[in-house]
């Protein structure tokens, strides 16, 4: 079986796009988006075309949970989920992100936003393993694939194989669309360059996040502090 897991679009079409045309060349099986897919620059068209796909499912993240929050009145505008993404949204859109499913399993792999029980506990290639294996929780599989934290790694806690995804639309430490490619169980990083010239047709109010992302070795001093924050 051949997995494409595509995690933390973030409503960057162009970037989606390119990684779409590998995708296709790949020949996939499945498309697991794995969270976070509207929350950017261009969240209406980045969210219908992945759900007019006909062989993907869908991992909720946290953005998307906080759109859907943010839309019915629960929770203010905050971060990448600001008022100007959710107005373009309609009801239909929400309901969309509401059918995401928490977490799936294909072929023994799990596959999650940020951990197998939650969408928003933080970890990095560099957090300790014993940090990593208590925010596993139980689980059946062995190999588990996730994002959220938009940096990739492979690595290994307790005999549990960890790999991140990374971004495809908001990738820190390189200019690409980062994601996965799961062949038989077995997940293969990628990159694939896109045009990100064309993010600038977006009226998005952080664009400037997406043009100019901050490096790798910032973010990770970041998440390891609100790590070890709680």
């Amino acid at each position: 079986m051949r997995v494409a897991a595509l995690y933390d679009v973030h409503g960057n079409l162009p970037a989606l796009h390119a990684v779409l045309q590998e995708v296709a060349y790949d020949a996939v099986d499945e498309i697991v988006f794995g969270g976070d897919v509207a929350a950017g620059p261009f969240p209406r068209d980045t969210l219908e075309h992945a759900g007019n796909m006909l062989n993907a499912r869908y991992v909720r993240g946290n953005a998307d949970r906080y759109i859907v929050e943010t839309f019915d009145g629960d929770r203010e505008p905050q971060g990448l989920v600001d008022d100007w993404v959710v107005a373009q949204l309609e009801p239909m859109h929400v309901e969309f992100l509401r059918s995401f499913e928490p977490a799936l399993s294909l072929d023994g792999v799990l596959y999650c936003h940020a951990t197998p029980h939650a969408d928003e506990p933080i970890f990095t290639a560099i957090t300790p393993d014993e940090r990593v294996r208590e925010l596993l929780g139980e689980v059946g599989e062995r190999t588990i694939l996730c994002g959220h934290t938009h940096m990739q790694f492979d690595r290994s806690v307790d005999g549990i194989r960890v790999v991140n995804a990374g971004s495809v639309g908001f990738a820190f430490g390189t200019p690409n669309a980062c994601w996965a490619l799961v062949v038989d169980g077995e997940p293969q990083l990628r990159e694939t360059p896109y045009p990100r010239e064309l993010l600038q047709y977006s009226e998005y109010g952080q664009l400037d996040k997406f043009l100019d992302p901050p490096p790798a070795e910032r973010m990770l001093e970041f998440y390891e502090a609100q790590a070890a924050a709680g």
